[in-house]
Protein backbone atom coordinates (compact mmCIF):
# COMPACT_ATOMS: atom_id res chain seq x y z
CA UNK A 1 0.00 0.00 0.00
CA UNK A 2 1.14 3.41 -0.69
CA UNK A 3 0.52 4.78 2.62
CA UNK A 4 2.55 2.25 4.03
CA UNK A 5 5.57 2.76 1.07
CA UNK A 6 5.71 6.63 1.99
CA UNK A 7 6.92 6.07 5.95
CA UNK A 8 9.12 3.42 4.83
CA UNK A 9 10.93 5.34 2.50
CA UNK A 10 11.33 8.70 4.78
CA UNK A 11 13.51 9.48 7.58
CA UNK A 12 13.02 10.34 10.98
CA UNK A 13 11.80 13.99 10.85
CA UNK A 14 9.86 13.17 7.30
CA UNK A 15 8.21 10.68 9.10
CA UNK A 16 6.81 12.85 12.04
CA UNK A 17 5.55 15.10 9.79
CA UNK A 18 3.84 12.63 7.83
CA UNK A 19 2.31 11.31 11.06
CA UNK A 20 1.17 14.91 12.21
CA UNK A 21 -0.54 15.40 8.68
CA UNK A 22 -2.75 11.94 9.70
CA UNK A 23 -3.20 12.93 13.36
CA UNK A 24 -4.71 16.64 12.10
CA UNK A 25 -6.83 15.17 8.79
CA UNK A 26 -7.67 11.56 10.46
CA UNK A 27 -8.28 12.82 13.75
CA UNK A 28 -9.68 16.39 12.70
CA UNK A 29 -12.83 17.14 15.19
CA UNK A 30 -12.11 14.05 17.36
CA UNK A 31 -10.40 16.37 19.97
CA UNK A 32 -8.01 19.67 20.31
CA UNK A 33 -5.83 16.90 21.96
CA UNK A 34 -5.30 15.17 18.76
CA UNK A 35 -4.80 17.82 16.56
CA UNK A 36 -2.45 19.88 18.37
CA UNK A 37 -0.48 16.24 18.86
CA UNK A 38 -0.49 16.32 14.92
CA UNK A 39 1.02 19.99 14.95
CA UNK A 40 3.28 18.89 17.54
CA UNK A 41 4.69 16.37 15.25
CA UNK A 42 4.80 18.78 12.68
CA UNK A 43 6.64 21.47 14.41
CA UNK A 44 9.08 19.02 16.02
CA UNK A 45 9.37 17.43 12.28
CA UNK A 46 10.05 20.82 10.79
CA UNK A 47 12.71 22.43 13.29
CA UNK A 48 14.54 18.98 13.12
CA UNK A 49 14.44 19.71 9.24
CA UNK A 50 15.54 23.15 9.53
CA UNK A 51 18.15 22.24 11.83
CA UNK A 52 19.79 19.26 9.38
CA UNK A 53 19.23 20.95 6.00
CA UNK A 54 18.81 24.64 6.74
CA UNK A 55 15.51 27.14 6.57
CA UNK A 56 15.77 26.91 2.64
CA UNK A 57 14.16 24.21 2.48
CA UNK A 58 10.90 26.36 3.23
CA UNK A 59 11.78 29.16 0.39
CA UNK A 60 8.46 29.02 -1.89
CA UNK A 61 6.67 31.41 -4.06
CA UNK A 62 4.45 32.95 -1.60
CA UNK A 63 6.91 33.19 1.25
CA UNK A 64 7.29 36.88 1.49
CA UNK A 65 3.44 37.89 1.84
CA UNK A 66 3.35 35.60 4.78
CA UNK A 67 5.96 36.58 6.63
CA UNK A 68 5.56 40.48 6.07
CA UNK A 69 1.62 39.63 7.02
CA UNK A 70 2.57 37.65 10.23
CA UNK A 71 5.12 40.71 11.66
CA UNK A 72 2.24 43.34 10.74
CA UNK A 73 0.06 41.68 13.07
CA UNK A 74 2.81 41.18 15.39
CA UNK A 75 3.50 44.81 15.57
CA UNK A 76 -0.35 45.47 15.83
CA UNK A 77 0.27 44.27 19.58
CA UNK A 78 1.84 48.03 20.17
CA UNK A 79 -1.61 49.43 20.32
CA UNK A 80 -4.11 46.83 20.92
CA UNK A 81 -6.32 47.21 24.06
CA UNK A 82 -6.27 43.52 24.60
CA UNK A 83 -3.67 41.43 24.83
CA UNK A 84 -5.21 38.51 24.90
CA UNK A 85 -7.43 38.76 22.31
CA UNK A 86 -4.34 39.89 19.84
CA UNK A 87 -2.37 36.87 21.19
CA UNK A 88 -5.12 34.35 20.46
CA UNK A 89 -5.51 35.23 16.91
CA UNK A 90 -1.61 36.14 16.48
CA UNK A 91 -1.08 32.32 17.54
CA UNK A 92 -3.98 31.35 15.00
CA UNK A 93 -1.87 32.63 12.18
CA UNK A 94 0.64 30.72 13.02
CA UNK A 95 -1.63 27.64 12.79
CA UNK A 96 -1.63 28.93 9.48
CA UNK A 97 1.56 29.26 8.91
CA UNK A 98 3.80 26.62 10.08
CA UNK A 99 1.55 23.57 8.56
CA UNK A 100 1.63 25.96 5.17
CA UNK A 101 5.44 25.88 4.98
CA UNK A 102 6.28 22.07 6.81
CA UNK A 103 3.53 21.09 4.42
CA UNK A 104 4.72 22.55 1.38
CA UNK A 105 8.21 20.66 1.59
CA UNK A 106 7.02 17.15 2.49
CA UNK A 107 4.47 17.83 -0.53
CA UNK A 108 7.77 19.18 -3.32
CA UNK A 109 10.33 16.42 -1.55
CA UNK A 110 7.59 12.90 -1.61
CA UNK A 111 6.77 11.79 -5.38
CA UNK A 112 3.49 9.76 -4.23
CA UNK A 113 2.60 12.00 -1.40
CA UNK A 114 -0.63 12.81 -2.92
CA UNK A 115 -2.67 9.28 -2.30
CA UNK A 116 -1.43 9.66 1.43
CA UNK A 117 -3.07 13.18 1.57
CA UNK A 118 -6.13 12.16 -0.12
CA UNK A 119 -6.03 8.72 2.03
CA UNK A 120 -5.79 10.79 5.44
CA UNK A 121 -8.66 13.63 4.06
CA UNK A 122 -11.21 11.29 2.67
CA UNK A 123 -10.62 9.06 5.70
CA UNK A 124 -11.17 11.99 8.40
CA UNK A 125 -14.03 13.75 6.19
CA UNK A 126 -15.68 9.85 6.29
CA UNK A 127 -15.88 9.89 9.93
CA UNK A 128 -17.19 13.48 10.77
CA UNK A 129 -20.08 12.47 7.51
CA UNK A 130 -21.03 9.66 9.53
CA UNK A 131 -21.08 11.25 12.94
CA UNK A 132 -23.10 14.09 11.13
CA UNK A 133 -26.01 11.69 9.91
CA UNK A 134 -26.23 10.37 13.19
CA UNK A 135 -27.05 14.35 14.61
CA UNK A 136 -29.17 15.03 12.12
CA UNK A 137 -31.12 11.73 12.18
CA UNK A 138 -30.91 10.36 15.45
CA UNK A 139 -30.45 13.28 17.73
CA UNK A 140 -32.59 15.44 15.66
CA UNK A 141 -30.35 18.59 15.68
CA UNK A 142 -31.90 21.05 13.45
CA UNK A 143 -27.93 22.40 12.36
CA UNK A 144 -25.12 19.60 13.06
CA UNK A 145 -21.51 20.48 14.05
CA UNK A 146 -20.84 16.65 13.93
CA UNK A 147 -17.33 16.02 15.91
CA UNK A 148 -16.34 19.69 15.16
CA UNK A 149 -19.01 20.75 16.89
CA UNK A 150 -19.68 23.91 14.62
CA UNK A 151 -21.57 23.92 12.19
CA UNK A 152 -19.48 26.30 10.46
CA UNK A 153 -16.62 24.72 10.43
CA UNK A 154 -18.59 21.78 8.90
CA UNK A 155 -19.53 23.94 5.98
CA UNK A 156 -15.46 24.74 5.68
CA UNK A 157 -14.64 20.94 5.92
CA UNK A 158 -16.93 20.40 3.13
CA UNK A 159 -15.77 23.31 0.99
CA UNK A 160 -11.72 21.65 1.34
CA UNK A 161 -13.26 18.16 0.81
CA UNK A 162 -16.26 18.12 -1.86
CA UNK A 163 -14.36 19.53 -4.93
CA UNK A 164 -12.08 16.07 -4.74
CA UNK A 165 -14.96 13.49 -4.76
CA UNK A 166 -16.59 15.49 -7.62
CA UNK A 167 -13.57 15.68 -9.82
CA UNK A 168 -12.85 11.84 -9.55
CA UNK A 169 -16.73 11.61 -9.72
CA UNK A 170 -16.66 13.28 -13.24
CA UNK A 171 -13.31 12.00 -14.64
CA UNK A 172 -12.06 9.17 -12.99
CA UNK A 173 -12.73 6.15 -15.69
CA UNK A 174 -12.50 3.67 -13.27
CA UNK A 175 -16.21 2.11 -12.71
CA UNK A 176 -15.60 1.18 -9.16
CA UNK A 177 -13.87 4.46 -8.04
CA UNK A 178 -17.06 6.11 -9.61
CA UNK A 179 -19.23 4.59 -7.39
CA UNK A 180 -16.96 4.95 -4.49
CA UNK A 181 -16.81 8.49 -5.49
CA UNK A 182 -20.87 8.42 -5.95
CA UNK A 183 -21.55 7.50 -2.58
CA UNK A 184 -19.52 9.60 -0.93
CA UNK A 185 -20.62 12.91 -2.72
CA UNK A 186 -24.35 12.16 -1.74
CA UNK A 187 -23.19 11.26 2.29
CA UNK A 188 -20.59 14.65 1.66
CA UNK A 189 -23.05 16.91 0.33
CA UNK A 190 -26.51 16.04 2.44
CA UNK A 191 -23.79 16.62 5.62
CA UNK A 192 -22.99 19.91 4.01
CA UNK A 193 -26.67 20.63 3.40
CA UNK A 194 -27.48 19.38 6.90
CA UNK A 195 -25.11 21.79 8.54
CA UNK A 196 -27.02 25.06 7.05
CA UNK A 197 -23.94 26.60 6.40
CA UNK A 198 -25.23 29.01 3.86
CA UNK A 199 -21.48 30.32 3.02
CA UNK A 200 -20.00 26.80 2.78
CA UNK A 201 -23.03 25.94 0.51
CA UNK A 202 -22.40 28.70 -2.64
CA UNK A 203 -18.37 28.11 -1.74
CA UNK A 204 -18.85 24.49 -2.76
CA UNK A 205 -21.15 25.64 -5.72
CA UNK A 206 -18.44 28.11 -6.68
CA UNK A 207 -15.73 25.30 -6.56
CA UNK A 208 -18.43 22.89 -8.65
CA UNK A 209 -19.08 25.40 -11.51
CA UNK A 210 -14.94 25.98 -11.70
CA UNK A 211 -14.79 22.17 -12.54
CA UNK A 212 -17.63 22.28 -15.10
CA UNK A 213 -16.63 25.44 -17.10
CA UNK A 214 -13.08 23.66 -17.18
CA UNK A 215 -14.60 20.25 -18.25
CA UNK A 216 -17.04 21.92 -20.84
CA UNK A 217 -19.49 19.10 -20.93
CA UNK A 218 -22.93 19.77 -20.67
CA UNK A 219 -23.99 16.88 -18.47
CA UNK A 220 -22.27 18.71 -15.70
CA UNK A 221 -23.86 22.12 -15.98
CA UNK A 222 -27.28 19.64 -15.46
CA UNK A 223 -25.69 17.52 -12.57
CA UNK A 224 -25.23 21.24 -11.23
CA UNK A 225 -28.68 22.98 -11.43
CA UNK A 226 -29.93 19.77 -9.98
CA UNK A 227 -27.72 19.91 -6.79
CA UNK A 228 -29.31 23.89 -6.59
CA UNK A 229 -32.93 22.67 -6.59
CA UNK A 230 -32.09 19.38 -4.20
CA UNK A 231 -32.53 22.00 -0.85
CA UNK A 232 -36.25 23.05 -2.51
CA UNK A 233 -37.35 19.27 -1.73
CA UNK A 234 -35.37 18.98 1.78
CA UNK A 235 -36.60 19.16 5.10
CA UNK A 236 -38.08 22.86 6.02
CA UNK A 237 -35.47 23.47 8.39
CA UNK A 238 -32.61 23.39 5.75
CA UNK A 239 -34.80 25.33 2.63
CA UNK A 240 -35.75 27.53 5.11
CA UNK A 241 -32.38 28.44 6.51
CA UNK A 242 -31.20 28.85 2.64
CA UNK A 243 -34.18 30.90 1.69
CA UNK A 244 -34.45 33.34 3.85
CA UNK A 245 -30.60 34.12 3.40
CA UNK A 246 -30.94 35.15 0.00
CA UNK A 247 -34.47 36.91 0.46
CA UNK A 248 -32.96 38.81 3.21
CA UNK A 249 -30.06 40.03 0.57
CA UNK A 250 -32.38 41.52 -1.62
CA UNK A 251 -34.50 42.78 0.64
CA UNK A 252 -31.11 44.69 2.16
CA UNK A 253 -31.24 43.40 5.59
CA UNK A 254 -28.44 40.26 4.70
CA UNK A 255 -29.31 38.38 7.51
CA UNK A 256 -27.87 41.09 9.64
CA UNK A 257 -24.56 40.76 7.78
CA UNK A 258 -24.95 44.31 6.36
CA UNK A 259 -25.13 46.09 9.67
CA UNK A 260 -21.95 44.05 10.43
CA UNK A 261 -20.05 45.08 7.53
CA UNK A 262 -21.00 48.55 8.41
CA UNK A 263 -19.50 47.92 11.90
CA UNK A 264 -16.27 46.84 10.51
CA UNK A 265 -15.96 49.87 8.02
CA UNK A 266 -16.57 52.33 11.35
CA UNK A 267 -13.60 50.18 12.78
CA UNK A 268 -11.49 50.83 9.94
CA UNK A 269 -12.44 55.21 9.88
CA UNK A 270 -11.31 54.92 13.41
CA UNK A 271 -7.56 53.80 12.12
CA UNK A 272 -7.23 53.93 8.10
CA UNK A 273 -4.03 52.74 7.94
CA UNK A 274 -3.34 50.47 10.90
CA UNK A 275 -6.96 49.19 12.03
CA UNK A 276 -7.72 48.14 15.72
CA UNK A 277 -5.18 45.91 16.05
CA UNK A 278 -5.05 41.89 15.26
CA UNK A 279 -7.64 40.46 17.73
CA UNK A 280 -9.82 43.56 18.38
CA UNK A 281 -12.58 42.75 15.88
CA UNK A 282 -14.72 42.00 18.82
CA UNK A 283 -14.06 44.88 21.64
CA UNK A 284 -14.31 47.46 19.04
CA UNK A 285 -17.66 45.68 17.81
CA UNK A 286 -19.43 46.82 20.99
CA UNK A 287 -18.56 50.25 20.43
CA UNK A 288 -19.86 50.12 16.85
CA UNK A 289 -22.79 47.23 17.00
CA UNK A 290 -26.25 48.44 15.52
CA UNK A 291 -29.48 48.12 16.91
CA UNK A 292 -30.66 45.17 14.66
CA UNK A 293 -27.77 43.21 16.26
CA UNK A 294 -27.41 45.03 19.40
CA UNK A 295 -27.31 42.17 22.04
CA UNK A 296 -25.11 40.19 19.87
CA UNK A 297 -21.39 39.68 20.15
CA UNK A 298 -19.90 38.57 16.73
CA UNK A 299 -15.78 37.69 16.81
CA UNK A 300 -15.65 38.54 13.17
CA UNK A 301 -16.87 40.30 10.37
CA UNK A 302 -18.39 37.73 8.26
CA UNK A 303 -16.04 38.84 5.55
CA UNK A 304 -12.53 38.21 5.39
CA UNK A 305 -11.35 41.42 3.97
CA UNK A 306 -13.42 43.87 6.26
CA UNK A 307 -11.93 41.67 8.81
CA UNK A 308 -8.66 42.46 7.61
CA UNK A 309 -9.51 46.30 6.82
CA UNK A 310 -11.04 46.83 10.12
CA UNK A 311 -8.09 44.83 12.65
CA UNK A 312 -4.88 45.73 10.43
CA UNK A 313 -6.44 48.61 8.02
CA UNK A 314 -5.16 49.93 4.89
CA UNK A 315 -1.53 48.37 5.32
CA UNK A 316 -2.73 44.71 6.01
CA UNK A 317 -4.95 44.41 3.37
CA UNK A 318 -2.64 45.64 0.79
CA UNK A 319 0.20 43.00 2.10
CA UNK A 320 -2.94 39.95 2.21
CA UNK A 321 -4.05 41.05 -1.65
CA UNK A 322 -0.33 40.75 -2.10
CA UNK A 323 -0.59 37.25 -0.91
CA UNK A 324 -3.55 36.76 -3.25
CA UNK A 325 -1.84 38.38 -6.04
CA UNK A 326 0.76 35.65 -5.55
CA UNK A 327 -0.97 32.77 -5.48
CA UNK A 328 -3.22 33.76 -8.86
CA UNK A 329 0.03 34.55 -10.45
CA UNK A 330 1.32 31.30 -9.55
CA UNK A 331 -1.47 29.57 -10.77
CA UNK A 332 -1.79 31.43 -14.31
CA UNK A 333 2.23 30.62 -14.93
CA UNK A 334 0.94 26.91 -14.58
CA UNK A 335 -2.40 26.38 -15.66
CA UNK A 336 -1.68 24.13 -18.00
CA UNK A 337 -0.08 21.63 -15.07
CA UNK A 338 -3.17 22.32 -13.04
CA UNK A 339 -5.58 21.35 -15.72
CA UNK A 340 -3.68 18.05 -16.34
CA UNK A 341 -3.38 17.10 -12.90
CA UNK A 342 -6.56 16.06 -10.79
CA UNK A 343 -5.38 16.77 -7.77
CA UNK A 344 -4.00 20.06 -8.13
CA UNK A 345 -6.95 20.48 -10.38
CA UNK A 346 -9.13 19.65 -7.38
CA UNK A 347 -7.11 21.91 -4.36
CA UNK A 348 -7.35 25.08 -6.96
CA UNK A 349 -11.38 24.46 -6.97
CA UNK A 350 -11.03 24.08 -3.05
CA UNK A 351 -9.57 26.96 -2.34
CA UNK A 352 -11.69 29.16 -4.91
CA UNK A 353 -14.49 27.72 -2.95
CA UNK A 354 -13.25 28.93 0.20
CA UNK A 355 -12.49 32.11 -0.87
CA UNK A 356 -16.25 32.61 -2.23
CA UNK A 357 -16.73 31.38 1.06
CA UNK A 358 -14.83 33.71 3.25
CA UNK A 359 -16.74 36.70 1.08
CA UNK A 360 -19.34 36.24 4.00
CA UNK A 361 -17.27 34.28 6.87
CA UNK A 362 -13.93 34.93 8.26
CA UNK A 363 -13.08 31.09 9.07
CA UNK A 364 -8.95 31.70 8.94
CA UNK A 365 -8.66 32.73 12.40
CA UNK A 366 -12.29 32.26 13.84
CA UNK A 367 -12.47 28.59 13.93
CA UNK A 368 -10.43 26.27 15.66
CA UNK A 369 -9.05 23.62 14.01
CA UNK A 370 -9.95 25.64 10.82
CA UNK A 371 -6.69 27.37 10.57
CA UNK A 372 -4.45 24.03 10.32
CA UNK A 373 -6.55 22.80 7.45
CA UNK A 374 -6.43 25.94 5.65
CA UNK A 375 -2.41 26.05 5.52
CA UNK A 376 -2.33 22.20 4.80
CA UNK A 377 -4.87 22.79 2.25
CA UNK A 378 -2.24 25.85 0.60
CA UNK A 379 0.98 23.87 1.52
CA UNK A 380 -0.34 21.27 -0.62
CA UNK A 381 -1.03 23.36 -3.62
CA UNK A 382 1.92 25.72 -3.45
CA UNK A 383 4.11 23.14 -3.01
CA UNK A 384 2.81 20.40 -5.52
CA UNK A 385 2.88 23.26 -8.14
CA UNK A 386 6.29 23.93 -7.30
CA UNK A 387 7.22 20.06 -7.46
CA UNK A 388 5.92 20.19 -10.69
CA UNK A 389 7.60 23.54 -12.10
CA UNK A 390 10.98 22.16 -11.29
CA UNK A 391 10.06 18.64 -13.26
CA UNK A 392 9.16 20.88 -16.33
CA UNK A 393 12.20 22.51 -16.04
CA UNK A 394 14.22 19.47 -15.79
CA UNK A 395 12.62 17.84 -18.24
Amino acid sequence: MDVIKIFKSSNVYETLILLGLMFILILYGFADLTTYLGLLFMLIGGIWLAKKEGFNVFRNYIQWPIIVLFLFATISLLYVSNYRKASNELGSLLEIFVPFFITFYIVRKKKKINKFMLFSLLSGSSIIVIYAFYEYFALGLRRVGSLVENANILGVYMVFVLPFIFINLISNPNKKIKLIMAILFVLHFAALLFSGSRAAFLGVIASFLFIIINKRNKIYFILLIILLIIPLFLPFNIYDRLYDSFQSFLSGTGDQRIYIWKNALDMFRLRPLTGVGIGQYPIYYKIYEDAPVKYRIYNHAHNIYLHILAELGLIGLCIFLWLIYKIIKFTIINYNNIKNDVVLFALLASLIGFMIQELFEFSITDSGGTTLLVGIMLGWYIGLLSANENNDQIA
